[in-house]
């Protein structure tokens, strides 16, 4: 098996994919989360919410300090780099995935000050190990998850390492200090998606139409 993914030699954002589609729960830890790694993985994590009915956390740090600027993570969210209007299938699926997550409390995104680790840990239901886990350098980024110059992630099935970081992403989540932003990212982005429309009531007619496809498609399949 192979331990060290540089993204040269082995591909870390096929690993990534593939260990999402097989959990049941994903909790991650970075400094940066932005809309083009979220873009990346999009489906996998889909697969945790409506096919693997699982969960999942995402613990995002803000910085050097102990303020949480949530304007700058909301700005920083969208980069420069990304065109919206070339996105909107993106950007649709990013609404509904955000407000499904929320609604069913099987998604929550929080903001801590002073954190620039990267983690990514996965509780498995139907392999050998329970548990595994990414430790390394790549954000959730399209540059952290895709560079083939920077970045190196170690994989970890070992129950004592795997328990060893759940126990500290438990502690980092717990903390008053991180704070739950879910709500306001999903806002965030709704208002990013009606920017692109000219014309409000159609946008929202037409995305009214989709999420209750969606529902009907996903959710009550599950129940």
């Amino acid at each position: 098996m192979k331990n060290l993914f540089d993204n040269e030699n082995e591909s870390f954002l096929k690993k990534l994919n593939e260990l999402i589609k097989n959990s049941i729960q994903v909790d991650i830890c970075v400094g940066y989360f932005k809309f083009s790694g979220w873009c990346l993985i999009v489906e996998s994590l889909q697969d945790i919410l409506y096919i693997n009915n699982g969960t999942i956390r995402l613990l995002v740090g803000t910085g050097e300090n102990n303020d949480i600027n949530k304007k700058l993570f909301f700005d920083d969210f969208f980069h420069k780099d990304i065109n919206l209007k070339k996105e909107t299938q993106n950007l649709n699926k990013l609404v509904q995935f955000l407000q499904f997550g929320e609604q069913t409390n099987k998604l929550t995104v929080k903001l801590i000050p002073n954190t620039h680790s990267k983690i990514y840990i996965f509780t498995h239901e139907n392999l050998e190990n329970e548990n595994s886990i990414f430790i390394g350098s790549s954000n959730l980024t399209r540059n952290g998850l895709t560079n083939t110059i920077r970045e190196l992630n170690c994989y970890f099935t070992d129950k004592h390492i795997c328990d060893e970081a759940k126990n500290w992403f438990e502690q980092k989540w717990n903390l008053d200090l991180s704070k739950d932003i879910t709500s306001e990212l999903w806002s965030s982005v709704y208002e990013k998606n009606l920017l692109k429309c000219d014309e409000y009531d159609e946008y929202y007619d037409v995305i009214e139409d989709e999420l209750e496809k969606y529902y009907y498609e996903h959710y009550y399949d599950m129940n």
